[in-house]
């Protein structure tokens, strides 16, 4: 009996952390998370997208409704310059691979931010993938990425 309550006990302390995931068809997006940003400035979403098909798949547009517009760039390093570029291509999700799209690297703009986004808020958006189609996540804002790089976050 003991041993049921616990394993009771695990799996809805567990459920929160596994809930965040999305599934659709054989992409799974892994904790969408975004920072705190001012109402009119632009924010930036992060998540991990596995694809465990045997085809790729293509990230081709993200809408949010609580930004003005919402695109995928790419933040990289030229020598001592930093620069952040629009995907205008989609972004391949190779199959039996992932992307990680994190600080530093791929990453959603979500620009014109319609309200300000606090610790706990949340924001919802829709990727569009060429083979998965119209898939819905929520961006949990969170005060840093420390928490935000934990997977049972």
């Amino acid at each position: 009996m003991k041993i049921h309550a616990l394993s009771i006990a695990l799996v809805i302390w567990a459920a929160p952390a596994l809930a965040h995931d999305v599934q659709a068809g054989s992409l799974r997006i892994s904790h969408p998370w975004t920072r705190p940003a001012a109402a009119g400035q632009n924010g930036a979403g992060y998540m991990v997208i596995t694809n465990t098909g045997a085809q790729a798949d293509i990230l081709v547009s993200v809408t949010a409704a609580g930004a003005r517009d919402t695109t995928i760039h790419q933040s990289m390093m030229h020598g001592d310059m930093a620069s952040m570029v629009a995907v205008t291509d989609g972004l391949v999700i190779p199959p039996g691979g992932a992307v990680t799209l994190a600080p530093g690297g791929y990453h959603l703009m979500f620009t014109g931010l319609k309200a300000k986004t606090n610790p706990g808020d949340t924001l919802p958006a829709t990727l569009t993938f060429a083979r998965a189609g119209a898939v819905k996540v929520t961006f949990d804002v969170q005060a840093s990425s420390a928490t935000a790089d934990h997977p049972r976050h």
